[in-house]
């Protein structure tokens, strides 16, 4: 790939049209600063990758706070930067790639964020051109053709397709114009990269990271085995036969095999464990008493299951009392006495007979009540009548409908009567106003025709008085009637009434319907009767209210409760402890044969809650005596990690048969056991370090071949790099 040709117009500190010729094999720029040397490369660079890198790393300085007039590389605002470069390629193929600003650019409106950036390098529009035109003084904007950054990078033919311009330029210019500052501040690893990126050693770079990768890897891992080697220290332990020790019980270091499972990092760990548990054993053999621990064991058992049990001493005392037979009965007596239903019906049993009457008296009050409130008495007078003279119900019943067929009939005869009346003085008043003779002899309702007009005024009025006479003998009889109704039915009534009233008042309703259902239902008062006596005050020989029935009934509980043979508070205890059970307790008394206490009896008085204080307090004076009498020896008896439990199963023949020498064996053996799990790990880690290390030898072997090659490799190609020798 050849540079032909830089064509610079308008650039930074160039203006006019500024072409060099870069056709010659070695071009060489020489000059003081400030004379156009690094604009050359800034064009090469912009026109080949679109941007200048140095701008790009040393963008943060300005951070973009500000707008600029115009962009950094143009020189006159008013005139057009256009930037061209020939390329010819190894086939002879020719690239002319065109970088221009129009002069008009400036002018465009503001863009989002600061104008003009320092690396605003995409305002520069991107053309190709024919290589005959290059030389010409104006760009011909119309005659070009756009171009692309691919194929500016496809003009190259990189042989791997991933390699963009953009991303070598940076070193290719390093080579070229000795510009360290970029490159030299990269880390090694990024310089490395680069070098080996340009001169196509990345392939072989990467195989050889990966050799150093795993030599480091390795080199690391023959150093663990190396301090696991010096941290195993071979001792040379003497074969030693199994034996189990503790035949009864299964113990970890007692197996034939105690470090199944144990890592080897652990192994002195769980060694120094298991003798120090046969340490505790031995220590424990040497002070322990199997009968002191059997002391200490029956007296803590007797604090704990009675001295410390208000609740069982409770129990014991209360023994005769909580047998099956002994509780029912109590349980029966004590339901009785609150059971407000049997109490009544004890005290009412007597008087179940005269529900009817009391039911009756109340009745008849009721219908005397209704009569004694109505206008109308006769609409209630009919039961009053059959409850207190019932012989005179058929007299009754004849009365009223004889009084009411004559009260019917005159009031019909009554009203034809008024009737009449009335027409006549209508026929009266017709005919007064007739002046034609043949028309006074006419009816006018009926149109018949009559002789005489004043005689058949007369004929009305007889018939009128007949009318008259008639309405006064029914009312006459009407009169006798209700005289014959208040002389037989009333004053009977009213005398009965009030004899009735004189003998009797009005029954309880709540207490009818209470003997009603006691009446129904079946008592038995035979437990009441034993306390009670049956000759007694307390049944009732005639009905009375409901509160005298609560009086009285609260007067008989009362009295029961003082025959009951315990006070409500032990009935609670009694009913709370019977549901418990302390089988342990009293077995503990019959193993130990520890003297009986005292249990209450029932007597004639009420048993209260100081007797039963007293009973508990005097039980555990005898138990704590017993106790007192039966001392052990602290010091003997301790077994804070039940040794004596675990290793002997609680069995005084075994711990007095047992051999304590065996358990210097077991140690023996753990110990045996463990330097032969060491042995084996030293040898089987010896193994590994052995192998690794020849590992390692031939691996960096192959690394330093590899590093070399690449290194000769490079040293070559940069010095074939420096000077080109001509065609």
């Amino acid at each position: 790939m050849r540079f032909l040709k830089i064509y610079i117009k308008n650039f930074k500190g160039l203006t006019g049209v500024n072409i060099a010729d870069l056709d010659k094999n070695t071009t060489l720029l020489t000059g003081p600063n400030g004379f156009g040397k690094t604009t050359i490369f800034d064009a090469i660079e912009l026109c080949l990758t679109g941007s200048i890198h140095r701008t790009k790393v040393k963008e943060n300085v300005t951070k973009d706070l500000k707008d600029y007039k115009k962009p950094f590389f143009q020189n006159d605002v008013k005139d057009e930067v256009t930037l061209k470069l020939l390329l010819e390629n190894k086939c002879g193929k020719k690239l002319v790639i065109v970088r221009h600003l129009h002069k008009e650019s400036n002018q465009r409106p503001k863009v989002t964020g600061k104008k003009n950036k320092a690396n605003e390098f995409g305002i520069l529009s991107l053309f190709t051109e024919d290589s005959e035109a290059f030389s010409q003084e104006s760009f011909d904007l119309d005659n070009a053709e756009v171009l692309t950054q691919a194929d500016i990078t496809n003009f190259f033919e990189f042989a791997d397709e991933d390699i963009d311009i953009s991303s070598i330029y940076p070193i290719f210019n390093y080579l070229q114009q000795e510009e360290t500052t970029f490159f030299l501040k990269k880390s090694e690893h990024d310089r490395k990269n680069s070098l080996g990126f340009l001169l196509r050693t990345d392939t072989q770079e990467k195989k050889l990271k990966s050799i150093s990768d795993k030599y480091s890897k390795l080199c690391e891992l023959r150093d663990f085995f190396n301090e696991k080697l010096s941290s195993i220290k071979l001792t040379s332990v003497e074969s030693v036969e199994y034996e189990k020790v503790f035949k009864e019980q299964e113990i970890d270091f007692d197996a034939r095999e105690p470090f199944v499972g144990v890592k080897e990092e652990f192994l002195k760990e769980k060694l120094e464990s298991y003798l120090s548990k046969l340490l505790k054993v031995s220590d424990f053999i040497n002070y322990f008493s199997p009968a002191e621990f059997l002391l200490r064991e029956n007296s803590e058992k007797v604090k704990s299951l009675i001295i410390n049990s208000h609740e069982f001493k409770e129990h014991y005392v209360l023994q005769n009392f909580l047998q099956d037979s002994k509780y029912h009965k109590l349980q029966d007596l004590f339901s009785d006495i609150n059971n407000v239903e049997l109490i009544e019906g004890y005290i009412l049993q007597d008087l179940i007979s005269q529900v009817d009457i009391a039911t009756k008296v109340n009745k008849t009050i009721e219908n005397i009540s209704k009569f004694n409130a109505a206008k109308d008495k006769e609409v209630h007078l009919e039961q009053l009548v059959i409850a207190f003279l019932p012989e005179l119900l058929d007299t009754y019943n004849s009365i009223l409908n004889t009084r009411k067929s004559l009260t019917t009939s005159l009031k019909g005869l009554n009203k034809s009567i008024y009737e009449l009346k009335s027409t006549i003085r209508e026929l009266e008043g017709h005919f007064s106003n007739i002046q034609s003779n043949e028309d006074k002899c006419k009816c006018p309702y009926c149109g018949s025709k009559f002789d005489d007009l004043e005689k058949l005024s007369n004929s009305m009025k007889e018939r009128l008085l007949t009318f008259d006479n008639l309405s006064t003998d029914n009312t006459r009889e009407l009169d006798l009637i209700n005289l014959r109704f208040e002389n037989e039915i009333s004053k009977p009534i009213s005398l009965k009434i009030k004899e009735f009233e004189k003998k009797n008042s009005k029954y309880d309703d709540l207490l009818i319907q209470k003997l009603i259902v006691l009446g129904k239902s079946q008592q038995d008062y035979s437990r009441i009767d034993t306390l009670l006596g049956k000759k007694n005050d307390y049944k009732w020989g005639a009905l009375s209210s409901i509160k005298e029935l609560n009086e009285s009934r609260e007067i008989i509980q009362s009295t029961l409760r003082s025959l009951f043979p315990m006070v409500n508070d032990v009935w609670s205890k009694i009913i709370e402890l019977r549901g418990k059970s302390y089988q342990k307790a009293y077995d503990l008394i019959d193993t130990l044969q520890i003297p009986p206490g005292k249990m209450i009896e029932q007597g004639s008085s009420q048993l209260e809650m100081t007797t039963l204080t007293n009973y508990v307090e005097d039980f555990s004076r005898t138990v704590s005596d017993y106790n007192s009498q039966n001392r052990y020896d602290p010091a003997k008896s301790d077994d804070p990690d039940n040794i004596f439990g675990k290793y002997f199963n609680n069995d005084s023949g075994l711990f007095t048969q047992f051999d304590k020498n065996v358990l210097e064996s077991k140690k023996a053996y753990l110990n045996y056991i463990v330097s032969s799990r060491e042995s084996e790990q030293y040898i089987l880690n010896k193994s590994k370090f052995d192998e690794l290390t020849t590992i390692i030898n031939k691996l960096g072997s192959l690394k330093e071949i590899y590093s070399d090659e690449i290194k000769n490799y490079k040293k070559e190609m940069t010095w074939s790099s420096k000077f080109s020798h001509p065609s």
